[in-house]
């Protein structure tokens, strides 16, 4: 194997993607880990694309357009939906890949199955990833009838004496 330098990630969303990918403080180990998830997607691609490329692309298909906060009202709890940050929605469309690279154990090492599974989804086809979205959007979608519990905040006007 050949030597990788390891404390020159290229990109901010490759740097997000070590950060949420770091385990019990191991930096070091999570950028090898995406290193060589970048050159395995290398030679996945056949076209000489870009691998930060299709790493950002398969992000970015996965990430969620809104998120859901609680509300009780009259004793029920609605979902309401609300505007989720874009790093934020980066971050939950990487821990999702990542609890699904997880869970599919013994077809290969973790790196073949991360390269793999990113480039299943930059290139459309089926992946468990889009499932969790997809969840997140139904539900969404179910509960946008109760927008109208969102109280938007009135501003106190304090009279002058």
């Amino acid at each position: 194997m050949k030597k990788i330098e390891h404390r020159n990630i290229p990109d901010n969303i490759v740097r997000t993607f070590c950060n949420v990918l770091t385990i019990q403080g191991k930096q070091f180990k999570a950028e090898k880990i995406v290193l060589e998830v970048l050159e395995e997607l290398k030679k996945l691609s056949k076209r000489s694309i870009d691998p930060v490329l299709i790493l950002s692309e398969a992000i970015a298909k996965c990430e969620p357009p809104l998120k859901t906060f609680p509300k009780v009202v009259g004793g029920k709890v609605y979902r309401l939906p609300q505007i989720i940050r874009a790093k934020r929605a980066q971050t939950w469309a990487i821990k999702w890949i990542l609890k699904i690279v997880a869970a599919k154990k013994g077809l290969g090492t973790f790196v073949e199955r991360l390269a793999h599974e990113i480039y299943m989804i930059y290139s459309q086809s089926k992946s468990l990833a889009f499932k969790s979205r997809d969840e997140l959007v139904n539900v969404i979608r179910d509960n946008r009838p109760f927008l109208r519990f969102i109280q938007a905040k009135k501003k106190k006007f304090r009279k002058n004496k």
